[in-house]
């Protein structure tokens, strides 16, 4: 299944989904993903 992925998810490969899994939810759900993880930044200082 193709889940199309816009957000800065942790999951989030080539603009769909990569999620392989089902998780127990996530504490900061958006309105359209239930498992959003927001992914961290690669330019940390």
């Amino acid at each position: 299944m193709m889940i199309p992925c816009s957000e800065k998810c942790l999951y989030e490969k080539d603009g769909l989904c990569d999620l392989k899994t089902v998780i127990p939810q996530s504490s900061t759900p958006t309105p359209d993903c239930p498992y959003f993880t927001e992914r961290e930044s690669k330019n940390k200082s």
